[in-house]
């Protein structure tokens, strides 16, 4: 358990009865992601491809069914990597082919200048497939 709920492969693991309404667990990923848009800050360390356990770092809290995202330690503001460590992060995040925008081009990278709605659009998508992995969403 964390301060903001139960971590997701912990929701599965123990078999926690949840369940969220397509249009409320929509709601509150695009509340996420409007808050990290507004702080400038990118998340490098909640995706599945990372063959890292998945769902890594989103958290549900209970009885209120709040998803939340938590452990900010690898993560950029305003598209500037203060250690070497997040730099490599950003850059393998940035050539892997699941991290790519549609034109092909990678992002992630604190050079390219990418703009965040490429980044947002995976993060949508990856909380959405945990959702439905752990078997949250209802619709």
């Amino acid at each position: 358990m964390t301060n903001v709920g139960l971590p997701f492969p912990q929701i599965k693991s123990e078999g926690a009865k949840v369940s969220l309404e397509w249009d409320e667990a929509l709601s509150q990923i695009n509340k996420i992601i409007d808050c990290l848009r507004v702080s400038k800050v990118r998340h490098l360390d909640v995706f599945q491809s990372l063959n890292m356990g998945g769902c890594k770092n989103i958290a549900l809290s209970l009885p209120d069914q709040t998803i939340s995202l938590y452990d900010f330690d690898l993560s950029v503001i305003d598209d500037k990597p203060v250690t070497a460590k997040i730099k490599m992060r950003m850059d393998a995040i940035g050539h892997n082919q699941f991290f790519t925008a549609t034109n092909g081009t990678p992002f992630f990278t604190a050079t390219d200048g990418t703009p965040f709605q490429d980044y947002e659009d995976v993060l949508r998508s990856n909380l959405i497939s945990c959702l439905h992995a752990i078997g949250i969403i209802s619709e």
